[in-house]
C-alpha cells in the first residue's frame, strides 16, 4: 500500500498531462528509455512519439513535445 503525493514546489495546480507513443507501451520499453528520472516539477504537458531516450539529470518543463520521425533516434 502507498500513496502518491504531489510536490508543494510544483507550480501547476493540476498532475501533468503525458502523451506517450507506442514505443513506450510495456514497462521494460518505458525503462529502457530512461537513464534516471526526470524531474518535472515544473512540467505541465510532455508528449514523446518515436525511438525517443532520455539521459540522466534531465528537466522537463511548460509544455515538452519530442517527435522522432520513422526511423531516426533522440
Amino acid at each position: 500500500a502507498g500513496a502518491l503525493e504531489m510536490s508543494r514546489l510544483r507550480s501547476f495546480p493540476t498532475v501533468p498531462l503525458v502523451k506517450l507513443g507506442t514505443t513506450f507501451q510495456t514497462v521494460k520499453e518505458f525503462l529502457s528509455r530512461f537513464a534516471s528520472i526526470p524531474d518535472m516539477i515544473e512540467l505541465d504537458h510532455l508528449t514523446v512519439s518515436g525511438d525517443v531516450t532520455f539521459g540522466k539529470a534531465v528537466s522537463l518543463k511548460g509544455t515538452v513535445i519530442i517527435i522522432a520521425n520513422h526511423g531516426s533516434k533522440i
